[in-house]
């Protein structure tokens, strides 16, 4: 049932425009601030092309922790105070 669920939602996500997938995440974000208040440091992560974009939070943050994929396996997190310190790891993903 959870992969069906999984597959449907994925299908939709995909067939969302550009205009439609960036409307969604800026509502995406705008829910994450209220719980992101106070916070002095948080994780996120560089979208792949049909993934929902939180990245406009890199200009509202000082310090962020981003994943960085090392040997296929393990992953650790980088602190960045920068969108400009970000380039390409395994996978060509950030």
């Amino acid at each position: 049932m959870n992969k069906e669920l999984r597959i449907q939602a994925n299908k939709a996500r995909i067939a969302l425009d550009v205009f439609e997938m960036s409307e969604k995440s800026n509502a995406i974000v705008d829910q994450l601030m209220p719980l992101l208040e106070g916070k002095n440091l948080i994780g996120i992560y560089m979208p792949k092309k049909d993934e929902v974009d939180v990245t406009s939070l890199m200009f509202v943050y000082d310090k962020l922790g981003i994943p960085k994929v090392r040997n296929h396996e393990e992953m650790d997190f980088f602190l960045i105070h920068s969108p400009m310190e970000v380039e390409k790891g395994t996978f060509g993903l950030v």
